[in-house]
């Protein structure tokens, strides 16, 4: 498991990856592990949890909330996928929903494929007074050049990012490739 990076937020708060944040000082925390690599193609997981209390998700903005991903000697290849939304009940320590969204990716940031959806789903549990919003998402990146590599990803609302965390790999090539996908190398 790569790092784990802790940061208070404050003015608004992350709820997911996709990403939902909706607004006060609440902790955020962003995990990341890498594996699934299979040559310069690795998979790279982001884990977003997010404190608040139920009743935060209310004047949540799922539009304005996205995972971004700052990329050394690595590239995206995921264009769409789906992420696990979880909602754990703090006080009784369960699970209380759990659902799956799309996501889209532009550039090298991840969004919610229908912010609507994440929110309404999210709507249910305003009632709680202790949660966990647990957002878990996998991007495929691939490693450009032999060496090593590296993706941090943020969790970011209204522009600004409240938590993040790295994953770095070593890439040493083999069966003579050179190392890019080719959705993002240059023509040769």
């Amino acid at each position: 498991m790569s790092n784990i990076v802790r940061r208070i937020a404050a003015g608004a708060v992350l709820a997911c990856t996709l990403l939902f944040l909706a607004g006060c000082t609440q902790e955020t925390t962003v995990s990341v592990t890498e594996s699934q690599k299979t040559g310069p193609s690795i998979t790279v997981t982001h884990k977003i949890i997010w404190d608040p209390p139920g009743s935060y998700l209310v004047g949540f903005d799922a539009n304005q909330a996205f995972l971004n991903l700052s990329l050394t000697n690595a590239a995206i290849t995921t264009t769409s996928g789906t992420a696990t939304v979880s909602v754990k009940d703090l006080t009784t320590g369960l699970i209380v929903g759990q659902q799956n969204f799309g996501f889209v990716v532009n550039g090298n940031s991840i969004y919610a494929q229908d912010p609507t959806a994440v929110y309404n789903w999210l709507q249910q549990f305003t009632g709680y007074a202790n949660i966990d919003v647990i957002v878990d998402v996998a991007t495929t990146l691939n490693t450009l050049s032999e060496g090593s590599a590296s993706s941090t990803g943020s969790a970011v609302y209204l522009g600004v990012p409240y938590a993040s965390a790295t994953a770095g790999w070593s890439y040493t090539g083999g069966g003579g490739g050179s190392g890019c996908h080719t959705r993002i190398c240059p023509n040769e």
